[in-house]
């Protein structure tokens, strides 16, 4: 079982740097126009960003998850007060 999930992990990170390269090589050899045709205008520190914005998105939604689970808690237990 630990083999399969090994091999499945080296093949996704295989797979993920063939892709990332191959994009990279393209994006250099092609001229300008083309490159920002197949891939769009890079903006730079937008995936810097685009992980900010979901990790704080991420911890705002588990707070208000806690609050909501710990007043049930709460509300359930407040009888043997």
């Amino acid at each position: 079982m630990f083999k399969r999930i090994f091999w499945f992990a080296a093949g996704m990170v295989a797979g993920v740097m063939t892709v990332l390269k191959s994009q990279a090589f393209v994006r250099e050899n092609t001229p300008e126009p083309v490159s920002n045709f197949l891939f769009g205008v890079e903006i730079p520190g937008l995936s810097t960003a685009t992980l900010q914005a979901l990790f704080e998105r991420f911890n705002k939604e588990r707070s208000k998850k806690e609050r909501s689970m710990t007043a049930q808690y709460e509300k359930k237990h407040e009888m043997y007060k």
